[in-house]
């Protein structure tokens, strides 16, 4: 009687301890999401009603915050490198920007988050 109490008491603590195990690897799979105006290596410089000028920096080796573009946007690379574009539940692509490199990407009703590293050994500054 005593093995299988012993048994049912420990099948019961192993059981809590899955549950709150996946429930953290639940927890962290679930990434922080910001604003692009809320994300610490996009600095706003210039803004009137009509354009919204950003400085993004971004160190060798950093990873900036998964963060949601909500409107058209012009990207002009001033200083290129290798970087990772990982868009939120879609595709990654890892490529070399050019320096002087201009893209544009539509965001005014259709947003998109998305994160960049920069493994490149230089600063890429967009």
């Amino acid at each position: 009687m005593f093995k299988k109490k012993s048994l049912s008491i420990l099948l019961g603590f192993s059981i809590i301890a899955c549950l709150l195990v996946s429930q953290q690897l639940f927890a962290q799979s679930q990434p922080v999401v910001v604003p692009v105006e809320q994300e610490p290596r996009h600095w706003v410089v210039f803004q009137n009603k009509y354009t919204r000028i950003y400085d993004c920096v971004i160190p060798s080796g950093d990873i900036t915050l998964f963060h949601t573009h909500s409107f058209d946007s012009v990207a002009v690379t001033v200083s290129g490198g290798r970087r990772i574009n990982e868009i939120l539940g879609g595709a990654t692509t890892e490529a070399d920007t050019p320096t002087g490199n201009i893209t544009f990407a539509k965001g005014t009703n259709a947003p998109y988050t998305h994160r960049l590293t920069n493994t490149g050994t230089g600063v890429r500054w967009v």
